[in-house]
C-alpha cells in the first residue's frame, strides 16, 4: 500500500544552463513537499535509479516520489507545480484541460533544444554544488 507523497526527486540535466536554473528556481519555493533534485550525470543518479538508465540517456525529465513511482515529462512538470504552495491549483488546472497537450508539446520542443536555448538566452551551467535538498 502506498504513502502518501511526502516527498520528490528531480532528475536534472546539470549540463544545460535552463534545467539547472529551473531546479533553482523550484527549490527555492515554498513547498507542501520535500524537494530533491540530482544531476542526471551523477552517480548518485546512476547508483540510485538504475532501472531508469534508458530515460536518463533519453534526457527525459523526470520526478521520483517518495513511494518510488517515477513520473516522466509532463507528468513531471505538473508533479512539480503540484508539489509548490504557489502553484498547486495551477498543476490541478494543466493536469485536466486541453492546455495538458498543449503543454506537453511545448515542453517535447524546449526539451529536445534545452541546450542551444540556454546558450541562445546566456544561460551557463551551475558552478556551485551538483545537487540541491530543500
Amino acid at each position: 500500500m502506498n504513502q502518501p507523497v511526502t516527498g520528490i526527486t528531480i532528475l536534472y540535466d546539470s549540463e544545460c544552463g535552463m534545467c539547472v536554473r529551473l531546479k533553482e528556481w523550484v527549490l527555492a519555493q515554498p513547498a507542501y513537499l520535500s524537494i530533491e533534485a540530482i544531476p542526471m550525470q551523477s552517480k548518485e543518479c546512476h547508483e540510485r535509479y538504475p532501472d531508469l538508465e534508458d530515460r536518463i540517456q533519453a534526457g527525459q525529465f523526470l520526478c521520483i516520489d517518495n513511494n518510488g513511482a517515477v513520473y516522466v515529462d509532463a507528468e513531471a512538470r505538473i508533479l512539480c507545480l503540484w508539489a509548490l504552495k504557489k502553484y498547486r491549483s495551477i498543476s490541478f488546472t494543466v493536469a485536466r484541460t486541453p492546455m495538458r497537450s498543449l503543454l506537453t508539446m511545448l515542453m517535447e520542443k524546449i526539451s529536445r533544444n534545452r541546450h542551444a536555448i540556454s546558450d541562445l538566452i546566456g544561460l551557463s551551467k551551475q558552478q556551485g554544488s551538483a545537487n540541491g535538498k530543500k
